[in-house]
């Protein structure tokens, strides 16, 4: 589904596009009908039709390429929801392991075996300082040369390689998950780019070309027409005078009539 600043755009520019389907040739006709008695010898009228059926297929042309450049930044944030589930099913895991472990050695020990294997500060309800606090304290646990004092009850064992196993096997799968996330991100911020630079370009092209169509209306007498293609000083990329970007409808005059 597109975003609203780019269906605001293309409602534009189908208006534009089909005021010129139905108008070009009559607007075409009146100009030539204007200008003709200033022909001099051996020169020949310009197409004005064929010019402004240029402008519009222009437009139509680059609001067709913001509208794949907005699918293909849906997709992306589409993307994001597995990696995102997934991060936080991880964190959960790693959360639960580190919380049990950091519970069992303040019951068990004095509180200088929270410092000595990184459990003094609960556990983060960020993801990536969780992973980080999760393999701090796995290195911890596998480092024979951190020392534990004496527990508190003499038949208390802190079996410090099952916790590092299960502590270790989780937070990786953490750090995995996040790290699809940044990739994921990555691409949505390239997605991004993209999508604005469509935009910008669409808005370029519309804020010089609709004017100038707006000019060979008014040129053709057309003034009822010309004033359906104003672009809207507000909002780039659009027409003025109606709400959500969706114009009026075009050609409810005849360029035909006097």
């Amino acid at each position: 589904m597109a975003s609203k600043m780019v269906s605001d755009r293309i409602a534009s520019a189908r208006a534009v596009q089909g005021s010129l389907e139905q108008n070009a040739d009559a607007i075409a006709t009146r100009i030539a009908a204007r200008l003709r008695p200033h022909l001099r010898p051996g020169e020949r009228m310009p197409d004005v039709a064929l010019l402004a059926q240029l402008m519009g297929r222009d437009i139509a042309a680059r609001a067709d390429a913001m509208q794949r450049a907005d699918r293909a930044h849906d997709v992306e944030l589409a993307d994001d929801a597995g990696p995102r589930s997934a991060r936080d099913e991880r964190a959960a895991e790693v959360r639960e392991v580190y919380v049990d472990l950091r519970n069992t050695v303040l019951s068990a020990y004095p509180e200088e075996a929270l410092s000595l294997l990184h459990l003094r500060e609960p556990a983060s309800s960020v993801p990536s300082v969780l992973a980080e606090q999760a393999h701090a304290t796995r290195a911890a646990l596998l480092d024979a040369s951190i020392k534990l004092p004496k527990p508190r009850r003499k038949g208390t064992k802190l079996d410090r390689d099952d916790y590092a196993q299960e502590l270790g096997e989780s937070a990786l799968a953490l750090s995995k998950a996040l790290a699809d996330i940044e990739r994921e991100t990555k691409e949505a911020d390239v997605a991004l780019a993209a999508k604005t630079s469509a935009i910008d370009a669409f808005d370029d092209a519309f804020g010089l070309e609709v004017p100038a169509l707006s000019s060979l209306y008014a040129l053709a007498e057309q003034e009822v027409l010309a004033a359906k293609l104003r672009v809207n000083p507000k909002k780039r990329g659009t027409l003025v005078g109606t709400p959500g970007g969706d114009p009026a409808t075009p050609n409810d005059g005849d360029p035909g009539e006097e």
